[in-house]
């Protein structure tokens, strides 16, 4: 009974959290706190139950678990090597197209560093200290699983159809066109419109993205003339075109919207699934009160997305990040010292 008012307390924390203000990473950890404290209840109920059925169930997710426990990091590592194949096979051979195979590669020079500490003997003194290093990785591990659930919310959050403005957000043109994974930005916004025409006003597109070094026209253009081709008026069209970055698109998208509504507006906007949080952020930064909708994004390349995305999370906290892993490493250091 204990386990039960503490999965309803862990569910009231996260939902006033989410409720009070989305745009935080935090929810993504008291959202992984729930799951937790949800999956123990499970098993609790499940064991106070004489069903065998039920118990071979939570045998079999035992097995499961402990299976990923102890072969997942060389099925992830496959995966990406896999994934990385796939991405250098369809996309341009950047280093942002690269982090799939760059993880890889890191996770295979940990194992190998693991197993020359299990053959060889460590110094005591050797292992005190990296301690430090554990306390950092397992912060990072926290805080990436925290940012993969909260941008798993935002990917599913569902559109309110009340709104004045939607911004769409650049993301480079191919060949000064609208790429595969940007015309899924725009297509989202365009079903949001058409659903929201058929019962009130139809909202303004506002499409947000500059000039390129290496594009003939802005991405704004582009977009809208998209859009254009996809049976939208004009007179329902805005574009931006200054803009360089994501927190330019929400600064300078919200400076027109506030010149033509200066009395207030409703407005969201939309971006691929996987860049939906990272941009709230930004548009809190400026003071936009909006979370977002995420447009579909090819499942081979979610994943170097996602990677690319967390550690541009990373450099948004950077102070931070370096001041806790310094404590870490510092607190390691001294137990080395001291013990």
């Amino acid at each position: 009974m204990t386990l039960f008012y503490i999965n309803l307390t862990a569910l009231f924390v996260f939902l006033l959290s989410y409720k009070l203000e989305p745009r935080r990473l935090l929810n993504g950890f008291l959202f992984n706190i729930l799951f937790l404290i949800s999956a123990l209840n499970v098993v609790y109920l499940a064991i106070q139950i004489p069903n065998l059925f039920i118990i071979f169930l939570l045998g079999l997710l035992l097995l499961n678990l402990l299976f990923f426990l102890f072969f997942g990091i060389y099925i992830l590592i496959i995966a990406l090597l896999i994934n990385a194949k796939i991405v250098m096979k369809r996309e341009r051979k950047t280093f942002a197209n690269l982090l799939t195979l760059f993880l890889a590669l890191g996770l295979i020079t940990l194992l190998g560093c693991i197993f020359i500490c299990l053959i060889y003997p460590i110094p005591r003194k050797l292992l005190i200290f990296l301690s430090g290093f554990g306390l950092v990785a397992f912060y990072y591990l926290c805080n990436l699983l925290s940012f993969l659930s909260i941008s798993f919310l935002f990917s599913i959050r569902k559109p309110t159809y009340h709104y004045d403005y939607i911004i769409v957000l650049g993301s480079g043109l191919i060949n000064n066109k609208v790429p595969p994974l940007l015309a899924s930005r725009i297509d989202k916004a365009i079903q949001i419109y058409q659903h929201q025409k058929r019962s009130s006003t139809p909202p303004m597109l506002l499409f947000s993205g500059g000039q390129g070094s290496n594009e003939e026209i802005p991405e704004a253009i582009a977009m809208q003339q998209y859009a254009l081709n996809h049976n939208i008026p004009l007179e329902h069209t805005l574009v931006e075109t200054n803009s360089k970055n994501t927190y330019q698109n929400m600064q300078f998208s919200k400076q027109l919207m506030e010149k033509n509504h200066p009395n207030g507006y409703q407005t969201t906007f939309v971006t691929n699934n996987y860049h939906t949080f990272r941009a709230s952020l930004y548009a809190k930064a400026i003071g936009l009160k909006t979370a977002g909708i995420g447009s579909k994004t090819a499942a081979y390349f979610l994943p170097n997305a996602m990677i690319r995305e967390y550690m541009a999370l990373l450099i948004m906290n950077k102070k931070r990040h370096l001041t806790i892993t310094l404590l870490f490493l510092i607190f390691g250091l001294l137990l080395t010292l001291f013990i």
